[in-house]
């Protein structure tokens, strides 16, 4: 599963990240996505059927958690270089609405590019990991 080429790995990343159920079929590495959230997901959809019917057939590749996010975001600010930016994204996260505020700032500085390409990366290097941890069971 490792082997999938670099162009899969970004759309797996992307899509997972968009919120998507993402599987790749073992044998075909073939995608299979549809809306993960149940009160929008379409029983009918053909790729939600394709897995359903043959679930040992997939790997389903998963988003970050929420204490990866967390971590992610921890990293980013050590790469912030204007220190009265970094202070405040290290206040986001310790504030009740923390990926609200960071987002918030993040957007509004001119590090906004340098966070989605640093998100990015960790979206594909998340993909990779698992693709890498599920083809060595």
């Amino acid at each position: 599963m490792s082997n999938l080429p670099k162009n899969l790995i970004v759309k797996i990343a992307e899509e997972v990240h968009s919120g998507l159920a993402v599987f790749v079929h073992k044998q075909t590495h073939e995608l299979a996505t549809y809306v993960a959230d149940e009160g929008y997901l379409v029983p009918e959809d053909v790729d939600y059927q394709k897995v359903q019917q043959n679930p040992n057939d997939y790997f389903q590749i998963k988003a970050m958690d929420s204490n990866e996010a967390y971590s992610l975001r921890e990293k980013f600010i050590e790469t912030v270089t204007d220190k009265a930016l970094q202070e405040d994204l290290k206040s986001c996260l310790k504030s009740n609405d923390e990926f609200q505020n960071f987002k918030h700032h993040v957007r509004n500085s001119e590090y906004e590019q340098q966070w989605f390409d640093f998100e990015a990366n960790a979206q594909i290097e998340y993909v990779q990991w698992q693709l890498k941890t599920l083809s060595s069971n």
